[in-house]
């Protein structure tokens, strides 16, 4: 094959690739190049908390109270360890479906009153923590695609926000109540900006609003979802039919302690939206999961683990600098070559088939859905995009018998050329799935996808 000839077509030859492919005809085009991972850096972390925890890991949730006798207890709260899939719709939950578990449990419990309002807390304090990665933009903190991983993830921890008039704002979602100041003045037009302040904790929206203007919506994540989980529990509760009466003041109630402890879908199923959909928030939270092993700060002590994974995997890890478990960090690096090893070295770890079942398939699901249909890629190809302002990346593999071929195309351009570089990575995928002879996957179910929740690589 050709390979500069394909890339460099219409106007690809204003773009900078940074290419390695293996397989039948090799070509390496400044492979050794420093460039942004973006979303294709997704594929470190899913690998690393594949390597760390199995693919049977199941992040729990914890039930406790306080027994007190006749149905009635006391100090009922919900201790959250990371759980990213509570009300997730790729797995078929809604927002609520978990917390009427939570209730269904107690009342089959025998629970039919409650002392004092329930009260949900990070198993882990380190969760609450809050700090922007390096290479993050202050703009990403008003982004859904700039969420946290969070003790309690609820509905990707993305809220919908609808001002309705200078002094009146609600949020859609039951239970959020997450804070926002309005600093909007009356004016002849109306334009609205929101920042995410972090003493205290909020949104503010600061603009002009001209008197007549409907309903403003804005999708925002949502940095403290521990109130948010508590009011979710209260409400099931009492859907459910168990009283929520006052706390009693006269000292400490006696009673036994008892808990339950809820897990979360196999690690093996919570990796198919990270790649497939490239929800951003996943890699902070399988990141900070990674960091829970050590004693510092869970991004920190994360970001170390995945190192050393990628040594224990490449040895060598030169031209490598990661800051985030999702590659929305504009600082990062990798080369084209390290990445291409590493997938290499992917396919002979025992979790390989996990990894490439959750990858977008060309043509069919995830951030590859309306790519190369109708090409020999459709259906057989299967790779990680990557998509930041002038980043557009594709890194995965064409199947070639019982082998599976990996491939690594980088760029760096600008946003005007985001569609030739596409269609760049498109022909190349084309003529990999081509020369390799691969066939489609019978009966291969398209993955639920939510452009909305693919961040920058829903663009």
């Amino acid at each position: 094959a050709d390979w500069n000839s394909l890339l460099d077509q219409g106007d690809g030859h204003l773009i900078y690739f940074g290419t390695a492919l293996e397989g039948r005809s090799p070509f390496r085009r400044n492979a050794d190049s420093s460039m942004a991972p973006a979303s294709t850096m997704k594929l470190f972390t899913a690998g690393a908390i594949l390597e760390k925890f199995g693919t049977d890991y199941r992040f729990p949730t914890e039930l406790s109270w306080l027994e007190t006798g006749r149905g009635q207890v006391a100090q009922l709260s919900l201790f959250g360890y990371g759980d990213p899939s509570l009300g997730m719709p790729e797995i078929g939950e809604k927002l609520r479906d978990r917390f009427d578990q939570f209730a269904n449990a107690l009342a089959n419990a025998g629970v039919k009153e409650v002392l004092g309002l329930p009260q949900a807390e990070a198993g882990d304090p380190r969760w609450n923590a809050l700090s922007l990665p390096d290479g993050w933009k202050e703009t990403d903190t008003s982004s859904c695609g700039g969420a946290f991983g969070l003790a309690f993830n609820l509905g990707l921890n993305c809220g919908t926000l609808t001002i309705h008039s200078p002094s009146r704002a609600t949020w859609s979602e039951e239970g959020l109540n997450f804070p926002v100041s309005l600093r909007i003045r009356e004016s002849t037009n109306t334009n609205l900006e929101i920042k995410f302040n972090s003493a205290p904790i909020s949104f503010i929206v600061e603009g002009s609003w001209r008197p007549g203007t409907s309903p403003q919506t804005f999708h925002l994540p949502i940095y403290d979802t521990n109130s948010w989980a508590a009011n979710l529990l209260r409400n099931a509760l009492i859907s459910r039919g168990i009283r929520i009466l006052p706390k009693q003041d006269h000292g400490e109630e006696a009673g036994v302690k008892r808990s339950l402890v809820f897990l979360s879908p196999p690690l093996s199923e919570l990796v198919k939206p990270f790649l497939k959909n490239s929800i951003n928030f996943l890699g902070d939270a399988f990141l900070k999961q990674l960091g829970t092993t050590e004693s510092g700060s869970l991004r920190s002590d994360g970001l170390r683990q995945l190192e050393n994974h990628l040594r224990l995997s490449l040895g060598d890890i030169h031209n490598l600098s990661l800051h985030d478990g999702s590659g929305l960090s504009r600082t990062a690096r990798v080369s084209p070559e390290l990445l291409l090893q590493y997938l290499a070295a992917l396919t002979r770890k025992p979790y390989f088939r996990t990894i490439y079942a959750a990858l977008p398939i060309a043509g069919i699901d995830g951030t590859l859905k309306n790519r190369m249909k109708g090409s020999p890629a459709e259906g057989t190809l299967r790779a990680k995009t990557g998509t930041l302002d002038g980043v557009y990346n594709l890194a995965g593999y064409v199947p070639d018998g019982k082998d599976f071929i990996p491939f690594v195309i980088l760029t760096r351009t600008t946003s005007a050329l985001a569609s030739a570089a596409r269609a760049a990575e498109d022909r190349i995928g084309a003529e990999m799935a081509r020369i390799h002879h691969s066939s489609s996957m019978e009966n291969e179910r398209p993955y639920p996808y939510y452009p909305e929740h693919a961040g920058l690589d829903g663009i």
